[in-house]
């Protein structure tokens, strides 16, 4: 690096080695934070599995620290991580020219933790001035990385509210389901009102632009999958399954004269469908085995007119594929499909092991 040949290629590997980590930041970010019809960037998204997995694998249940805090380590690890591969970009360029930077006041050279130093407080526009840059293009360049600087920082600042606002919403979603009922053979038996589910299906219906815009948050904000919350009440996962099982009961397991309108049923089934394509492309979940048909006992038991149940488990078989995604998704999140999801008694609140 004194001017000689070898030291001019190896000069120009730092520069060409820190253009490309800027490059591969500016893409990564962008396409985690900006884009909404993109998932994550794939360090962002490779990064989340992976701090997920870990949390799966640690946590104990339902009020396991890995899992509470998975979500927001997630975000701010990614953030961090973002920040850091900038920095060191920046110093790598910096660190090209062995006159790049020099002291203010003696106007010598700057060492290497000295051009880190300065492109620290360059690109996070600290402006301490014990160091500057030497030469009109290297004053240029100081220029670029304090503007590219500013940009990555307002960024990632400006990323967590609408992140925070996602989740929120997701959950008062989650909660909205809940109201329905606990799992699908309650919010069936609660939706008959011993003539027909009117009422349910004007609910079904108001509920799928809902689903819907959680379905493209999922695609612009992907690290929302990862925030977890231990009451079931409001948990997004298990309640909206729930509720597309409880549809489907009632859709296939009920006598036709008083089933719901099957444009209802088919919108809402859409939505969700849209969601699963979204989160089953963009997260690791791997396919469950398909559910066991639920039982129509407790629909018999209110006095809804059913269906045989060979019937219904004949309706219920071109569904395997969706169900066993659903099923997938609930247990991904650490819920439980047999207790979470179609009822039976057990500890509401409990997660899977």
């Amino acid at each position: 690096m004194q001017g000689d040949g070898e030291g001019d290629a190896l000069a120009w590997w730092l520069l060409a080695l820190g253009v490309a980590l800027l490059l591969a930041v500016t893409v990564d970010a962008l396409a985690t934070v900006v884009s909404a019809s993109t998932r994550s960037g794939p360090v962002a998204e490779r990064l989340s599995h992976w701090l997920w997995r870990i949390a799966r694998r640690v946590a104990g249940d339902d009020h396991s620290t890995p899992l509470i805090v998975a979500g927001p380590v997630i975000l701010v690890t990614t953030t961090v991580a973002w920040i850091s591969a900038f920095w060191a970009g920046w110093w790598l360029i910096f660190a090209a020219d062995p006159t790049a930077v020099v002291d203010s006041r003696s106007l010598q050279p700057a060492d290497l933790v000295g051009r880190a130093y300065y492109a620290a407080y360059t690109v996070f526009t600290l402006g301490n001035g014990d160091y500057s840059p030497h030469g009109a293009p290297w004053q240029l360049v100081t220029a670029v990385a304090v503007v590219s600087g500013l940009a990555l920082v307002t960024l990632v600042v400006t990323y967590f509210i609408p992140v925070v606002t996602a989740v929120t919403e997701r959950r008062q979603l989650g909660a909205l389901v809940s109201t329905f009922g606990h799992d699908a053979s309650s919010i069936v038996t609660s939706a008959w009102d011993g003539s027909s589910f009117r009422a349910f299906e004007r609910r079904v219906e108001d509920l799928v632009p809902s689903v819907l815009m959680t379905a493209q948050r999922h695609l612009t904000y992907p690290i929302i999958h990862y925030f977890h919350t231990t009451d079931r009440g409001s948990a997004f996962p298990p309640s909206v399954a729930a509720l597309d099982e409880a549809v489907g009961m009632v859709s296939a397991g009920t006598d036709p004269a008083v089933r719901p309108d099957p444009v209802v049923v088919r919108s809402f089934r859409a939505a969700v469908d849209q969601l699963m394509d979204i989160v089953h492309t963009g997260y690791e979940h791997p396919e469950a085995e398909p559910p066991e048909i639920p039982e129509l006992a407790a629909m018999r038991r209110v006095g809804i007119p059913t269906v045989s149940d060979a019937a219904f488990a004949d309706a219920l078989a071109s569904d395997r594929q969706r169900r066993s995604r659903l099923r997938s998704y609930v247990t991904q999140a650490r819920w439980s499909w047999d207790r979470h999801v179609v009822g039976g008694g057990g500890n509401w609140s409990a997660l899977d092991p």
